[in-house]
């Protein structure tokens, strides 16, 4: 039972990595070619390797998605720092994801179960 839960964990935290990176690229398109394009570019490639790994199933899959999402969260962190100045659609979406991404992170800090014998 706690291996489909764990299991339901890592595809919930892989579907809101992949909104999360849509929502990124989206943005990111709207924004380039300045410099918060391209922020939203990295961040998105970045979380889009850390899903790569949860669907790899990689030894280090959920270390390797816990890091991308922090970098994301990072990311947006300094983001908010400068829309906060602008206001304006760009705060709504920084408000909007920032707490999607503390939540994936929440996800996959939650302890794994083990199956005995792996």
């Amino acid at each position: 039972m706690r291996a489909l839960q764990a299991q339901g964990a890592e595809r919930a935290a892989t579907a809101l990595m992949l909104t999360e990176a849509a929502s990124l690229a989206a943005m990111s398109a709207l924004h380039l070619p300045n410099e918060a394009g391209v922020a939203e570019a990295i961040i998105c490639l970045v979380l889009l390797a850390g899903v790569t790994a949860l669907l790899r199933r990689t030894a280090h899959a959920r270390t390797a998605a816990r890091l991308a999402v922090g970098f994301a969260i990072l990311g947006f962190l300094g983001g908010l720092h400068f829309t906060i100045q602008t206001g304006g659609l760009d705060l709504a979406y920084h408000l909007t994801v920032l707490p999607l991404l503390v939540l994936t992170e929440l996800i996959l800090l939650a302890p794994r179960s083990r199956r005995p014998g792996s």
